[in-house]
């Protein structure tokens, strides 16, 4: 299942899609793709990836 925001620019947070992503995690339904995890000190390298249009999940900032 996939979901998307189309042509806004800021998330519509609403209350039921809060509770459904909610049931959506607590039923193991979701499995985020993290596609590479950079610490803070290279986050520079973190955006120049992410602008570089190779990547296939998530970028994550770790943040000790």
């Amino acid at each position: 299942m996939f979901f998307t925001v189309e042509g806004a620019d800021v998330a519509d947070e609403r209350k039921e899609y809060l509770k459904f992503l909610s049931q959506l995690l607590e039923s193991k339904g979701y499995d985020p793709v993290i596609d590479k995890i950079y610490p803070t000190e290279q986050i520079r390298e973190a955006h120049k990836y992410v602008d570089s249009g190779r990547k296939k999940g998530n970028v994550v900032l770790k943040i000790a």
